[in-house]
């Protein structure tokens, strides 16, 4: 097959590409993906229990289940993220978990090991990238997740750097389409190698 090239413009809809999910609605919870969660009959005073559901705090540590050790981290590679509403990384997290079907195991590990994320636009960068990605070399979603889950930096680099990475295994490596596909599948972290620097011979 060939190297997925999408037009100039990027005007395709990324709803039409994909029918089923829905970008804009943040009414689905990560709890729904936890099985047996303890339930607490202990609420908290209403104006505590409204303000604290207003930050990304609260949610990323109450709701996706990050440790204490996890939000510092978060607040060492990803300052900003902590300024932003629960809904706003609510809806981040809504994507990643519905483009490439994660538990909430597997969206705990790529917030913890990729915090930085968290940063990126969930409709103007994180979106697009998964599906360019994803019609890139072909992939499926489950082999997108398992690229994502070994190296969640992936999803921070610009269409333009992921082509070039693979145009490096085609043009000057010589490999065909099938085998920079195969590569890039059993090592994940070669798309963290810079073309020039980490790559080149």
């Amino acid at each position: 097959f060939e190297l997925y090239d999408e037009d100039d413009d990027g005007s395709e809809s990324i709803a039409s590409l994909l029918p089923n999910l829905d970008f804009t609605s943040n009414s689905t919870s990560l709890l729904q993906l936890q099985n047996n969660e303890t339930n607490n009959n202990t609420n908290p005073p209403i104006l505590l229990q409204d303000f604290e559901s207003n930050l990304s705090y609260f949610y990323l540590k109450n709701e996706l289940g990050l440790s204490e050790e996890d939000m510092w981290r978060i607040t060492y590679d990803a300052p900003s993220a902590l300024g932003m509403t629960a809904d706003t990384i609510r809806h981040k997290i809504k994507v990643l978990q519905e483009t490439m079907n994660l538990n909430i195991t597997e969206l705990q590990s790529i917030v913890r090991r990729g915090p930085a994320l968290l940063h990126l636009s969930a409709d103007k960068n994180m979106a697009p990238t998964i599906l360019y990605l994803l019609r890139l070399l072909d992939f499926s979603r489950k082999e997108l997740k398992e690229m994502v889950l070994a190296c969640p930096a992936i999803l921070g680099y610009k269409k333009e750097t992921l082509k070039a990475k693979v145009r490096f295994f085609t043009d000057v490596m010589r490999f065909t389409v099938p085998e920079a596909r195969k590569v890039l599948l059993k090592e994940p972290k070669l798309w963290r190698a810079s073309v020039k620097t980490g790559l080149m011979p």
